[in-house]
């Protein structure tokens, strides 16, 4: 999963779907999924 994140934040436009995105704030604790994105929650 964080594999994935980090291919999608060297984009510069994240486009998830809606399930993702709610899967990803789920996981993250509701952080923003530009937050995730930019790799923020995984520290």
């Amino acid at each position: 999963m964080a594999d994935a994140i980090e291919r999608r934040s060297s984009v510069a436009t994240v486009r998830l779907t809606t399930r993702e995105s709610e899967v990803l704030r789920e996981l993250a604790g509701g952080a923003s999924v530009t937050q995730i994105a930019r790799g923020a929650v995984y520290e």
